[in-house]
């Protein structure tokens, strides 16, 4: 006999009896929350400040921002899209797993399209830098990679609590990124005095999904710990990564020499991904509390669990 178990036939999730949403339903949830969840901040922005984009109208703005000088905020809006729609297959009910994913990927490529195609049209009417054919391909291919990137990683949860656990340590990445950029947005608006409020705090928000992902990953069987470092170091990549594609942003203008400093900036780019790998470089205590209370948290767990096994036991 056969020791292979089909994803299909893989023991049910604790979350399973959360599961509610029909497999269109997820086609239409999942792809609103790509834009809706992943773009928040961007879509808030407009908003509030009317279009960003020099020559469109002030009632009219990209559904993304497929522009050189938001690169950071469209590869973070992508990327957390994707996360968000990957991860809503999570209310798919019970069945064969891949086909919630897949219904996931189906509705977060059309709004994608939709969304990208509309805003090629909005940026193509300014005439500007941002307008050139090239600069529009290079966006939205780089849009699409970050978008599929984050769908894997959410994804994982067909996988089970190591595979959901990643996902959430890539979203621990990007909630920083999420919650700043929102967050200035409407203190800004707020105030009306253009003064920041210190943010640092959402580092903290950072370290609960962190320690989430842990607690979900689990401690038992023992082998589970092996993930813990997989699922920290996805955490620590993707705020660096999403650090680097802010900082190219600067060499993306018109009069900056391109395509030929390109190498040039893709180096410069490189170098400060990896200054924002150190760890000197990073605000290490909210790491060392995420991994610590998901370590108590996870004991006092399995402890629990043993002690309600024991009268069924008896």
């Amino acid at each position: 006999m056969s020791t292979r178990v089909a994803l299909h036939d893989a023991p049910p999730a604790p979350w399973t009896r959360l599961r509610r949403l029909p497999l269109w339903a997820l086609v239409v949830v999942a792809g609103l929350a790509w834009w809706f969840v992943g773009f928040l901040p961007w879509i808030v922005t407009s908003a509030l400040d009317g279009s960003p984009s020099v020559g469109v109208p002030e009632d009219t703005f990209p559904a993304v921002p497929l522009i050189a000088g938001q690169l950071g905020a469209l590869v973070a809006g992508a990327f957390t899209g994707g996360l968000v729609a990957g991860g809503v297959g999570l209310a798919a009910p019970a069945g064969d797993r891949r086909l919630a994913a897949l219904a996931t990927f189906a509705g977060m490529t059309a709004v994608a399209t939709i969304a990208s195609v509309q805003a090629g049209r909005v940026i193509g009417a300014t005439g500007g830098f941002d307008a050139d054919r090239r600069i529009v391909l290079g966006l939205s291919a780089i849009a699409v990679v970050a978008t599929v990137a984050g769908w894997v990683l959410g994804s994982c949860w067909i996988f089970g609590p190591p595979g959901l656990g990643l996902g959430l340590g890539a979203l621990s990445g990007v909630v920083p990124f999420w919650l700043g950029a929102l967050g200035v947005t409407v203190i800004n608006a707020v105030s009306g005095t253009g003064t920041i409020t210190d943010l640092r705090g959402i580092n903290w928000a950072s370290a609960l999904v962190v320690a989430l992902a842990l607690v979900v990953v689990g401690v038992r069987p023992l082998s589970r710990l092996a993930w813990w470092p997989v699922v920290l170091v996805v955490a620590w990549l993707v705020g660096p990564a999403l650090t680097a594609a802010g900082y190219i942003e600067v060499y993306l203008r018109s009069g900056a020499g391109l395509p030929g400093t390109l190498p040039e900036a893709l180096a410069a780019t490189w170098q400060v991904f990896g200054q924002a790998l150190r760890p000197g470089n990073r605000y290490m205590l909210p790491w060392v509390v995420a991994v610590v209370l998901a370590a108590v948290v996870s004991v006092v767990l399995v402890r629990r669990a043993a002690r309600s096994s024991e009268p069924a036991a008896a």
